[in-house]
């Protein structure tokens, strides 16, 4: 029943996409789109533009409508659980208090496909749409209703400091990235980003060794896939412990985040990512990283590895919550763990069950290769002006006011001073995850109100979080970080370590047409599950490795080569090398 439901309201929609592509397509106003880092100023067609003040605190720009102006914008948004009621929500009044501007909301489903739906209906029927959609749309969706017009282009308002001078104190790199992430198939913006540079998010393959189990058996840290293979068969074989009792040399997860060990232990042989369905690009040139001989070496060693009991068989089937129940025993029961996340398998940064892990380099492997995986971590469209907005250049400001840092903060925390502070007198006593940096600002662990019902935020939205920020946050109290030790930050080991590993080269969004997007509904979830299925397989020995050429063979019938080159297309538009549509 609920995959017929799934069905009819997936064919409704498309139904509905099509009545409205039949009205008549306008190209949604796009022009020729400045280059980003080239300042030039919008026409703003003698409507109402708001005057920029400082914000409160720390650094950014706050939009503030002229005396004697009125404005309503009225916002599309999804319910969240931390807005009971978007009109009394304090970050409204908050936002209304200091720009002028009166607030309305329309609360779409939270359910992304039904907003969708929703939206795309009221487009049918003619109705008046909210000021601003604030809600996560996709690539495609967003192209084919900009296309009709009903999102208006925004790249001219981008690249004029004077109606976005928070944009233009964002990092020039990460303004690139965040225009070639966000622009669409002509070129054009018609969205603001929610993004964090969150350097821990893109070098995910991260591995833990127990240094305390490496000192009881007299060893030092492997930097290699076979110093590794020494060290598992140590702490399988030696009594790390001292009690007699059975050890786990090394173990992950193929569902947790950053837990397959795949991500460690291939990519001292190739690249290779599953999060980029095992595709890599090289000159330019998109290929699967299942196809090269140096995967199987790889496949070799992790194969060995299995079959001499350094990595348990279970690290290829347990769930994500059994493989963070072995790292939170009290008395340790693995030597090496994979994963991103510290807080969500060891129970928090600075538990015993963290002090006793070290995070590993990334392996080299026999002929030196020394990658570690990067993954895709790209901005999200919010924030779409609609075709109804009568005042859209103070529509858009009120969005790209978010971009500041006191705004980012506010958004995801609540208030400046209750919940989150810059006093350099309250947070001197925190220490944030970069030791060797001071924090900035500090959240109230209790009072954070990002994830928790109540009536201070709305959950969603653009903002922009840079490197800087995200390293300033203050997260521990002195006293606490002491008393624990006092250890490196995990943080701090992982930016010298793992950014330095990443390819020049990497797949990150690919700009597939909707026809494609279609296709690829059909091809990628067949390929990728016989993939994950067969290479666990080969790993723990159910499939020989010497029928690694019958499995590419079977890959090909189930369409890899269409694969390869639908996200060829979708990566050649990206970079400017086919025609955008």
């Amino acid at each position: 029943m609920q995959k017929i439901k799934f069905l009819c309201t997936a064919l409704l929609l498309v139904a509905a996409l099509a009545l409205l592509a039949a009205c008549g397509r306008n190209g949604g106003g796009a022009t020729a789109t400045p280059a980003p880092g080239q300042g030039t100023a919008a026409d703003t067609g003698g409507a109402i533009v708001m005057q920029h003040v400082p914000v409160p605190a720390m650094a950014g720009y706050t939009p503030v409508l002229p005396d004697g102006v009125d404005l309503t914008i009225t916002i599309g948004i999804s319910a969240v659980i931390t807005a009971e009621d978007h009109d009394t929500n304090w970050l409204t009044t908050h936002i209304q208090e200091l720009t002028g501007v009166n607030l309305e909301f329309d609360v779409f489903p939270s359910a992304a496909a039904e907003a969708r739906t929703r939206f795309t209906l009221m487009n049918v029927a003619g109705e008046v749409l909210p000021d601003v959609m604030l809600i996560p749309f996709t690539d495609a969706y967003v192209w084919e209703l900009s296309q009709l017009g009903v999102f208006q282009p925004t790249t001219a308002w981008w690249n004029d400091p004077a109606i976005s001078p928070n944009v233009w104190d964002i990092d020039p790199a990460d303004r690139e990235h965040i225009f070639r992430s966000l622009a669409m198939y002509d070129g054009n913006l018609f969205s603001l980003p929610s993004w964090l540079s969150a350097e821990w998010d893109v070098g995910i393959g991260r591995a833990w060794i127990n240094h305390e189990w490496l000192e009881a058996v007299g060893m030092d840290m492997p930097l290699t896939t076979d110093e590794l293979r020494d060290v598992l068969y140590a702490f399988v074989n030696n009594d790390p412990t001292g009690t007699g009792s059975r050890t786990i040399g090394m173990t992950g997860s193929p569902g947790g985040w950053g837990q397959n060990v795949f991500h460690f232990l291939m990519n001292g042989f190739t690249y290779a990512h599953p999060a980029t369905q095992w595709l890599h690009v090289q000159d330019g040139e998109v290929f699967s990283s299942l196809s090269v001989p140096e995967f199987w070496d790889g496949m070799e060693f992790i194969h060995g590895l299995v079959r001499d009991g350094l990595l348990e068989v279970e690290a290829f089937t347990q769930a994500p919550a059994e493989l963070n129940a072995i790292a939170q025993q009290e008395v340790a029961l693995a030597g090496v763990i994979t994963g991103a996340s510290y807080a969500g398998m060891f129970g928090g940064a600075h538990t015993p069950f963290k002090q006793r892990m070290s995070l590993m380099t990334p392996l080299t492997g026999p002929n030196g290769v020394n990658y570690t995986v990067a993954s895709p971590h790209l901005p999200t469209h919010q924030w779409l002006v609609t075709r109804s907005a009568q005042n859209p250049i103070a529509a858009y400001q009120l969005g790209e006011m978010f971009l500041a840092e006191y705004w980012a903060l506010t958004f995801q925390h609540g208030p400046h001073g209750v919940n989150w502070h810059s006093d350099p007198a309250v947070f001197d006593r925190w220490v944030g995850e970069f030791a060797d940096m001071p924090a900035t600002y500090v959240v109230e662990p209790a009072l954070n109100a990002w994830g928790r019902p109540g009536n201070l935020i709305w959950g969603t939205g653009p903002r922009y979080y840079s490197w800087p920020l995200i390293r300033g946050r203050g997260m521990v109290l002195r006293e606490d970080f002491l008393a624990a030790g006092g250890r490196v930050s995990s943080w701090s080991v992982h930016y010298d370590l793992y950014p330095s590993r990443y390819p020049e080269e990497r797949l990150c969004r690919r700009l597939n047409s909707e026809a494609e997007i279609e296709e690829l509904a059909m091809i990628q979830p067949i390929l990728m599950s016989h993939i994950d299925a067969n290479l666990a397989q080969f790993a723990v020995g159910q499939r020989p490795l010497s029928e690694a050429d019958a499995f590419l063979a079977e890959l090909e019938a189930f369409g890899m080569a269409r694969f390869i080159q639908l996200a060829q297309n979708g990566h050649n538009r990206i970079h400017g090398l086919a025609p955008r549509y």
